[in-house]
């Protein structure tokens, strides 16, 4: 595989990304990129696909994402687009490979020295080499990303299911008007009461009360694990999370059943699901259920508006307290457990999707580096 060395410069060229405020993102058809990857939508693009995406400011300075649409790139990050003689995903990939953050200066706020980066040498192999190293690396991303998609509608599903019952309260509203609620068998029906009573927060189903998060979770905070690693390997295979989702890896677990967790310290207003066993970090929340509530709580806490909880000033900040005070509905036992059994198996099938995105994304971090280096043959991953 004979390869020559230009500077980066000379492959592709640098777009700087442009302010976008948050009130512009909308359901559009383009992904907003950011520092720290997708942000949401926008109805036009900044720049056409393929490009790659550099997080230039921030804590992920250095980070890279590959976009083959359209996209429009904030002022925190950067567009690379390739000349038409390289493979874009094999640029990508590559560039994945050459710890972009030696090009990080700042210390408060880490930003990428864009002309040491655009200076930095690229070894390139032969355009037919190039493409055939991105149809591989390629197609396990695919797959990756077909499985969180996957992953993304039935979370969208078992949501709707949670509105419906526990928000909007449409099964009790057709009862009172005597209608059968849609999409509902009579068993399932005859679970809700066909009226309402008033509480602190409006009217809510008769029987069902607001109560405080504590009465149905325990709620305690991660703690910092001893040793953490950025890729999966034999020896530290438990999933480490922060308040925005998974950091990394470790070789112990602290929690081994099924947990929610929201951020502590840092990044707040995410909520996360997840099935064990884990070491949530010291910038988490913990939430446990006490009873057969967790597909429940975890729709419930998305409800709520947590960066509003926040204590912190120079950092955003969230308590045990905050998170306890919280108050949900709880509705009779037979409605919550029919919920939970309803949304069970998406919770199964998400359990086995991420299960696959965790070994495909192994098998692609061990093949990565190996393909780029020449280390790897061609001939050897096609056999």
């Amino acid at each position: 595989m004979a390869e020559k060395s230009r500077p980066l410069k000379e492959i592709c060229q640098h777009q700087p990304g442009k302010y976008l405020a948050r009130s512009a993102y909308e359901n559009g058809p383009y992904k907003v990129f950011g520092s720290n990857s997708e942000m949401g939508y926008h109805s036009e693009p900044l720049y056409p696909g393929p490009m790659i995406v550099l997080a230039r400011i921030g804590a992920n300075a250095g980070a890279l994402r590959y976009s083959n649409e359209p996209a429009w790139i904030n002022n925190n990050a950067s567009a690379l687009i390739p000349d038409l003689a390289v493979d874009p995903r094999w640029l990508y990939y590559k560039l994945s490979t050459m710890s972009l953050e030696q090009y990080r200066a700042g210390t408060s706020q880490p930003f990428i020295t864009l002309e040491a980066l655009m200076s930095a040498p690229v070894d390139i192999p032969d355009r037919n080499t190039q493409v055939a190293i991105a149809g591989i690396l390629g197609a396990l991303d695919d797959k990756i990303e077909l499985n969180r998609r996957m992953n993304a509608t039935l979370e969208a599903m078992a949501r709707a299911l949670f509105q419906s019952w526990f928000v909007d309260f449409d099964p009790v509203h057709a009862k009172a008007e005597g209608r059968q609620p849609v999409g509902m068998d009579a068993e399932t029906a005859a679970l809700f009461p066909d009226s309402f009573e008033g509480s602190a927060l409006g009217p809510i189903p008769q029987g069902w009360a607001h109560i405080d998060l504590s009465a149905v979770a325990d709620v305690s905070s991660g703690k910092r694990p001893s040793a953490q690693y950025e890729y999966q390997t034999p020896s530290a295979s438990v999933p480490i999370f922060g308040g925005a989702g998974q950091t990394g890896w470790t070789d112990t677990a602290l929690i081994y059943e099924p947990v929610i967790l929201t951020g502590r310290v840092g990044t707040l207003g995410r909520v996360l699901r997840t099935e064990g066993p884990i070491w949530p970090s010291d910038n988490t929340l913990v939430v446990q259920p006490k009873a057969l509530w967790i597909n429940q709580l975890y729709f419930a806490l998305q409800n709520v508006d947590l960066v509003s909880l926040n204590r912190g000033s120079s950092q955003p900040m969230i308590t045990q307290h905050d998170i306890r005070s919280q108050l949900i509905v709880a509705a009779d036992s037979p409605v919550s457990l029919q919920f939970e059994a309803l949304v069970a198996p998406f919770v199964e099938l998400q359990t086995v999707l991420n299960a696959n995105i965790e070994r495909l994304a192994y098998v692609r971090q061990a093949l990565l580096p190996r393909l780029l280096s020449g280390e790897l043959r061609l001939g050897d991953v096609a056999a």
